[in-house]
């Protein structure tokens, strides 16, 4: 089942590697960095998975994504169809989305602004040239009528640190952590892609994952990712999602406390 949102991250090209490292893969596994799902969708085929977002329309998406695919298919239909639906229209939608009354238009609105924005981000980026119709084929309109997911949950946590949703997580659960791309600044590198200003400090997750086991982390090679977790097991990935003992080969590292 492919994600919905098209949201500029493939990691769900782990999902494999990591469900063979889960020692019971029935047990419920946690993913405190959810974005557009790819990763926890295919991990669910296997047992419980729960999603968590600090961003409430998230958890409202996928709510009535698992609720009325068809539904929200629907709507989805009927905004992309409108004549009137242009790049103006696309940016209105943008701006304000959370403002429109209904959640089935709300969350059709989120599923048109990651599938048309050329970032396959929700807030920024411009809209894809072409008609809507281009880029949301029927065949996608078709996939998201026919979305299954039973054994995934979305829950939105307040908080502005997603930090405090690790904290939150069981101690002995299982839980795989794929937040964004190391920087050392703290700025656009490090957001999580779907949510509102939120940061996260890489070396603070360090520090929280040490004191705990029973974790999967996935991440973008970068020296100080290799340092901080020298400690642990480390399996490289190349730019195809394929094992490599050749670390300047890898692209990505999937670390793990399991």
């Amino acid at each position: 089942m492919q994600a919905p949102l098209r949201i500029a991250e493939n990691k769900f090209k782990a999902a494999s590697l990591v469900s063979s490292l889960l020692p019971d893969r029935s047990a419920i596994l946690h993913s405190p960095f959810f974005t557009n799902g790819g990763i926890e969708i295919k991990l669910s085929k296997h047992g419980p998975v729960i999603g968590y977002t600090n961003f409430p329309s998230m958890e409202m998406f996928w709510q009535c994504l698992r609720q009325g695919p068809d539904v929200l298919a629907g709507h989805v239909d009927k905004l992309i169809s409108s004549r009137s639906f242009d790049a103006e229209a696309f940016f209105e939608i943008q701006r304000g989305f959370q403002f429109y009354k209904g959640l089935y238009t709300r969350a059709a609105m989120m599923f048109v602004l990651s599938n048309l924005s050329e970032t396959g981000e929700i807030f920024s980026g411009n809209m894809m040239p072409g008609k809507p119709k281009t880029h949301i084929s029927d065949y996608a309109l078709m996939n998201l009528k026919k979305f299954s997911a039973p054994n995934l949950t979305v829950a939105h946590i307040a908080c502005n640190d997603p930090l405090k949703i690790v904290e939150k997580i069981p101690q002995d659960d299982y839980m795989i952590c794929a937040p964004p791309n190391f920087s050392y600044n703290l700025l656009s590198g490090s957001k999580i892609v779907t949510a509102s200003d939120v940061n996260v400090d890489h070396e603070d997750l360090h520090s929280a994952l040490s004191e705990r086991k029973n974790w999967i982390l996935i991440y973008k090679v970068h020296p100080k990712v290799l340092s901080m977790y020298k400690n642990y097991d480390m399996i490289y990935l190349d730019k195809y999602w394929r094992q490599t003992e050749i670390a300047e080969n890898a692209e990505q590292v999937v670390i793990h406390n399991v």
